[in-house]
């Protein structure tokens, strides 16, 4: 829309208040400001210098970065850093380089050269509240014609932003909705405002679970959008507004999800499209211990102290929405003592690169896949449950948790029960496929890298942590190959992403049959401590463990 009063006035007339950038004001603000100054874009950690001493590189896709670097670009959040620094010195240099960039971007979308992060949800969201920002504090250095330009590219990004072709149930989604909130609030249009929070209510309802988990399937997705509702609500409340209850109350709740997962080394899982170095928890002082459930997320954490040791277990099997998600499904993590045992291959990266493939797939997480076929992630998993957690049943003496994938083209399925023993740190896995044709199938166990490994002629695998706990990992039906994969990270094979584009070697260790047609099952068992396990048999449907203090236990399965 094209405004009936003279631009400079009304862009002079945006609130300060009613400015919302994505990246505030910090102590980096200014030297960031002052590289790009300099023509060299520092744009994220990890991420090699932008050169744009001989003109914008709008199009750059490094090698190893991806989208993630191509998304700053587009999304000029470069222009962030120097209003930030004019913000914060008052140096009129900084705002004649934001608005050059701005200009020069206006003449790049011209030609329509675009790449695919130019107008999307995610960078069309961000660039439009650092337009704002620019509109507000910048304005005057433009001329008419400038101004007259901006005007129009407000107005094709708002017609964008409201667009519901362009807007999904997505955390890009509430990026976008909280860009209109900067419009409406910019220009005191009610009319914006009401829209954008009627569509984020709608957001929050389909992707958070009664419990309060986030359903993008990743701890630091949970966090980043808990962060982002909260952020919206101070906004809104300064404008005398709310997102109103539930939304307030369940958002108080964010904590609840990550106390269950964090560990006693301050650590969480780095479930999904989670990296670790940024999940950082520290600062949140309680503990919780005791099961957490959520059968929406398809998550169950099981959590006790044991002798004065922490131990968990998560288990995975179901997901509510496709987002961040990894084919993680019957997979498990473990921590004892503080430590990883089994771990989370992370996310490495959002490129197409064959590292980025492999730790999103089965073979890189602890979990029971056919090797050759893979099963497809539905958006419809919400409602049809193909893959979902079908038991949890805790008793005196240990916990049983269980899940199903059924979700592959033919009739079969996989299905992994898990028992954890609450007095003794023993945990009994039973794997059961069904395979309509032949299959090769792989009960995989991904080691943190830390992880000492030696396997025996007997078949069982001995682990050692970096504490000097041992464990001992082993087969009892006898019917499956025992292997250790050692870390390859030019193939890449049993990798581990502890941070953003690196990649650890590990091991894995695999418990595997060929050409398995029909049913087939296997059962696992890992341990520690003084008491071990001595014998399990099944026979009908019975599963029956023997532990060497003379217990006996047997269960339905």
């Amino acid at each position: 829309m094209l405004f009936k009063e003279p631009l400079q006035k009304k862009f002079s007339q945006i609130p300060e208040k009613a400015i919302l950038m994505p990246v505030p004001t910090k102590k980096t603000s200014v030297p960031v400001a002052d590289e790009a100054l300099k023509k060299s874009w520092d744009l994220a950690r990890k991420f090699d210098k932008v050169d744009v001493s001989k003109g914008i590189p709008w199009n750059l896709e490094p090698a190893g970065q991806g989208r993630t670097l191509m998304l700053y670009m587009q999304s000029l959040k470069i222009v962030n850093h120097l209003i930030n620094a004019y913000i914060l010195t008052s140096k009129a240099e900084y705002l004649e380089e934001a608005k050059a960039i701005i200009l020069q971007w206006i003449k790049y979308d011209k030609k329509k050269q675009h790449n695919e992060m130019t107008w999307v949800d995610h960078a069309t969201a961000n660039r439009f509240q650092n337009l704002m920002a620019f509109l507000k504090y910048g304005s005057h250095i433009l001329n008419h014609r400038e101004r007259k330009q901006l005007d129009r590219l407000v107005s094709r990004h708002l017609s964008f932003l409201k667009d519901g072709a362009n807007h999904r149930l997505h955390n890009h989604g509430l990026m976008m909705d909280q860009a209109i909130l900067v419009y409406g609030f910019a220009f005191n249009s009610d009319e914006d405002v009401q829209f954008a929070i009627n569509r984020i209510k709608v957001y929050f309802f389909f992707v958070f679970s009664q419990k309060g988990t986030h359903l993008e399937n990743s701890p630091q997705y949970h966090k980043l959008v808990c962060n982002l509702f909260e952020n919206i609500e101070t906004y809104l409340s300064s404008f005398n507004q709310s997102l109103g209850e539930p939304i307030v109350s369940m958002i108080k709740r964010k904590n609840e999800y990550l106390l269950a997962l964090k560990t006693e080394g301050g650590d969480i899982p780095e479930i999904g499209d989670s990296a670790a170095s940024l999940l950082d928890v520290k600062k949140v002082k309680d503990e919780r211990f005791g099961d957490f459930i959520d059968w929406d997320a398809g998550i169950c954490i099981l959590k006790q102290r044991q002798h004065e040791i922490e131990n968990q277990l998560v288990f995975i099997s179901g997901y509510s929405t496709i987002t961040h998600k990894h084919y993680d499904d019957l997979s498990i993590i473990l921590n004892y003592d503080g430590e990883s045992i089994l771990r989370d291959p992370g996310k490495y990266n959002y490129s197409i690169s064959p590292e980025r493939r492999y730790v999103k797939s089965a073979k890189a997480h602890s979990g029971l896949y056919f090797d050759a076929y893979p099963y497809k992630l539905d958006h419809a998993n919400r409602y049809l449950q193909k893959v979902r957690l079908t038991k949890y049943d805790p008793t005196a003496d240990f916990v049983l948790v269980e899940g199903i994938n059924e979700s592959y083209e033919d009739a079969s399925w996989t299905k992994r029960l898990v028992v954890k023993f609450l007095n003794h740190p023993i945990y009994v896995v039973f794997d059961q496929v069904h395979a309509v044709e032949e299959q090769r199938v792989v009960s995989n166990f991904n080691l943190d890298h830390r992880i000492g490994v030696v396997k025996q002629a007997d078949g069982r695998v001995l682990l050692t942590s970096a504490k000097g706990h041992p464990f001992c990992l082993k087969e009892w039906t006898g019917a499956c190959l025992t292997e250790v994969n050692e870390g390859n990270l030019d193939e890449p094979k049993a990798v581990n992403s502890l941070k953003v584009n690196e990649l650890v070697p590990t091991h894995q260790v695999q418990f595997t049959r060929d050409a398995v047609i029909g049913d087939h099952h296997r059962i696992i068992s890992l341990e520690t401590g003084d008491v071990k396990v001595t014998e399990i048999s099944r026979v009908n449907s019975v599963l029956r463990i023997q532990l060497s203090n003379g217990s006996t236990y047997e269960l339905y399965t």
